[in-house]
């Protein structure tokens, strides 16, 4: 039973002894000492026979040494029932010997990282002598504990009538706190959703596909937090205990960001987009172009974003290692991009236009194009094109149509009608991994062509010959490299592709409507809505 729920009442007013503890509460944990036991043979005598267990427990109320506790409980609970039963087994042997006077005794228990101390007092019998103070002090300091005494209470206890069998908590230290970790709180996200699905694609800009996001100068990006010193603690016995401090934060500065003059923030360095890539956060650089800016034939390089306000013409080349949005009209033009391409008013390409983005394209219109994606391509319309996505082909928007050419797709390709009511042959492959082989053919391609030149310069022995044939033939070992370097990474990946499922959906299906799945070709030879073909659990056709 807990000694300091009951301390404030006792003070008021001290009633006489009962012969009983009062009644536990019932929420902490207790060890329980029934028939049998040491210590419930010697409550038995000192109460007057009744059966009634004994029931005690560290915890008690608001007490801190609760708090100090801990997990730590259950074992510190098992101690203390030892040493109880052995104090009292020791008692009873002694009371055998000398019935008529026993002195009172407190007993000392201390937790085992000493952060805690209990007193509990066997009461004296017949002509035994009572505790005092100056007794009780000796009995802590045997046990070395000098600090953190509650001195009123150790005053109080000698006077109090409900003093005995119960633990009453005499002393409490220190617990170390461990330093708190730094940490950083992000004002930008640091992931974008992988798969950006529109409804109304020429109004889409960067905002609002939340493909990258815009900062000024001096802005700031994200919060630190550093790291704090632990407190040390100090136990009953005056021992001081080490606290750990809390570990370093890595701050996360890229590209074109720097510290804040007292250290507690990552600003901007520059106006730009801010992105998360690798473990940092970086400031691309946005290149602003408007009418008129590039020409025909011009090529345009960015190490950042590029943001053309206007047409972009034919012949004219962009190249960005960012995302590339056009608010204008494309025309058989090059653009590049190291992450998406976003094309407000389409793309003309006459067959010419070549876009390849490493991430997403999305686009009004594709007409007559040649689009490459490690990710998806989303458009309204899709119009004799060349295709390659690397996860799927979407085109739900507007029109929704794809009508004629090539569409390649790992996962799936969805669209609102595919073909036409001219019966154009549209040809839909699924699975695989389109942009690698795409790139493999042209590998193999330049392998083929080069070829086909050192054979002519072989033929020749003016100087000329012997200058380009060393060039060229440098050339072909870095493409055969790179060819052997593509058929090992497709190879490894070919049994994962087999597995995957991949699919067409689309609302309409016009006849001359050709989808091809693991080499095995389904056509569609009459109007269908509702169409589903695809590979799924093993099967591949009509799904």
């Amino acid at each position: 039973m807990c000694f300091q729920d009951t301390l404030s009442a006792q003070q008021s007013h001290d009633a006489p002894i009962s012969g009983r503890a009062p009644e536990p509460p019932q929420s902490p944990p207790f060890i329980t000492f029934s028939a049998g036991q040491a210590l419930w043979k010697l409550y038995q005598l000192w109460q007057g026979g009744d059966e009634t267990p004994l029931r005690l427990s560290l915890l008690s109320g608001e007490d801190p040494c609760n708090a100090l506790l801990g997990d730590n409980l259950p074992r510190e609970h098992q101690r203390l029932q030892l040493l109880l039963n052995d104090a009292a087994q020791a008692r009873l042997e002694a009371l055998s010997a000398s019935p008529d006077a026993l002195d009172e005794r407190a007993l000392v228990f201390l937790t085992r990282d000493e952060l805690a101390a209990w007193l509990f007092l066997f009461p004296a019998v017949g002509q035994g002598r009572a505790l005092t103070n100056a007794r009780l002090q000796q009995a802590l300091l045997r046990h070395n504990i000098t600090t953190g005494i509650r001195w009123d209470t150790l005053r109080q206890l000698p006077t109090l009538s409900q003093r005995h069998f119960r633990m009453v908590p005499i002393a409490v230290g220190t617990a170390p706190i461990p330093g708190r970790d730094g940490h950083i709180a992000d004002h930008f996200p640091r992931t974008i959703g992988a798969e950006v699905q529109v409804d109304v694609l020429a109004h889409e800009d960067y905002e609002s596909l939340h493909l990258v996001r815009d900062i000024e100068e001096h802005d700031v990006i994200c919060d630190i937090f550093p790291a704090t010193k632990g407190t040390p603690g100090l136990t009953v016995t005056g021992r001081a205990l080490d606290a750990p401090d809390g570990r370093p934060v890595t701050v996360p500065q890229g590209r074109n960001t720097c510290l804040s003059e007292d250290g507690l923030h990552l600003v901007a360095a520059c106006r730009g987009h801010v992105v998360f890539s690798g473990r940092s956060f970086h400031v691309k650089p946005v290149l602003e172009l408007r009418e008129p800016f590039v020409s025909p034939q011009q090529v345009v390089k960015f190490l950042g974003d590029i943001h053309i306000h206007g047409d972009l013409p034919d012949g004219a080349s962009v190249y960005a290692i960012g995302t590339v949005q056009v608010d204008g009209a494309v025309g058989a033009c090059t653009i590049e991009a190291g992450e998406n391409i976003i094309l407000s008013s389409g793309a003309q390409g006459v067959n010419r236009a070549s876009l390849r983005a490493q991430r997403s394209v999305y686009a009004k219109y594709l007409d007559h194009c040649t689009v490459y994606a490690r990710e998806s391509v989303q458009a309204d319309c899709i119009i004799r094109c060349e295709i390659y996505s690397d996860d799927m082909v979407r085109v739900r928007t507007g029109l929704g149509a794809i009508i004629g050419g090539t569409v390649r797709a790992t996962r799936e390709v969805s669209a609102t009608m595919v073909g036409s009511q001219a019966f154009r042959p549209t040809h839909i492959f699924l699975g695989g991994q389109p942009c690698e082989e795409a790139e493999r053919a042209q590998v193999l391609q330049e392998i083929e062509d080069t070829d086909r030149i050192i054979a002519e310069l072989s033929r020749r022995t003016d100087e000329e010959a012997a200058r380009q044939l060393p060039k060229l033939k440098l050339h072909q070992g870095v493409a055969r490299l790179k060819l052997e370097k593509f058929d090992r990474e497709l190879e490894a990946a070919a049994k994962a592709r087999e597995a995957l499922d991949c699919r067409l959906l689309c609302d309409t299906a016009y006849p001359e409507t050709i989808v091809t799945i693991r080499h095995k070709e389904i056509l569609v030879d009459q109007i269908t809505q509702s169409c589903a073909i695809g590979a799924a659990g093993g099967h591949v056709g009509w799904l």
